[in-house]
């Protein structure tokens, strides 16, 4: 069966088992020092990133990707057309499925302490150090990923995206068959009564909603 489109999931067992185990064995790690550590969210699937990327981008910036994906990436174009931009200051550098989170191969740690989430600081960076002490990547270390300063985000990889992994994912076409055979895609044409068409210009951008 395939994963949700929209999926934003903590559970380990849908990661690739290799990337599960040693995410395991950090938390063990971590609770035998006395550090809470919890996974946010670890599977990813491309409509939840797509929402992601396009929140805190201009109208002009999706419109020339959806235009550059139109051929080679179809469903990926329009599924970051059909999402609201320039929503909040928070986003992702990271496109549908050039975002381990949909391969299966990262996840965001935090630090629970009493009643609060810690995502940042020290106790975090102790976590960093479990994370990279198992042979896993994170990016408190790996300063190069953006965006730069997380305190949070482990992968299995040291490559930040998939397309800079050559022999992996060399294309945005092979990226969407990715997509494609892991999450249902159909989702896309039910996921709400409403759906949202966004219309573009130079100046502005208006939903149209049917």
């Amino acid at each position: 069966m395939k994963l949700p489109l929209y999926l934003e999931s903590s559970d380990l067992s849908l990661l690739e088992p290799e990337f599960s185990e040693l995410l395991r064995k950090t938390l063990k790690k971590c609770e035998e020092k006395g550090l809470r550590a919890r996974v946010g969210c670890a599977m990813r699937g491309p409509g939840a990133q797509a929402r992601m990327w396009c929140q805190n981008k201009s109208p002009d910036n999706v419109a020339s990707m959806v235009g550059i994906l139109q051929k080679s990436a179809p469903k990926i174009s329009a599924l970051i057309a059909a999402q609201p931009c320039g929503m909040s200051p928070q986003g992702s550098w990271h496109m549908p499925g050039d975002s381990w989170h949909q391969h299966g191969e990262a996840a965001d740690l935090w630090v629970e302490v009493k009643d609060s989430a810690r995502w940042i600081g020290g106790l975090a960076e102790l976590v960093a150090e479990e994370v990279r002490k198992v042979g896993l990547y994170h990016s408190h270390f790996e300063r190069h990923w953006n965006p730069r300063g997380r305190h949070w985000h482990a992968q299995l990889r040291k490559e930040e995206t998939p397309l800079s992994l050559r022999g992996f994912a060399d294309s945005w076409s092979r990226i969407e068959e990715m997509m494609v055979e892991r999450f249902d895609f159909d989702e896309f044409q039910k996921v709400s009564t409403t759906t949202y068409n966004l219309a573009f210009s130079r100046d502005a951008f208006t939903f149209v909603t049917k």
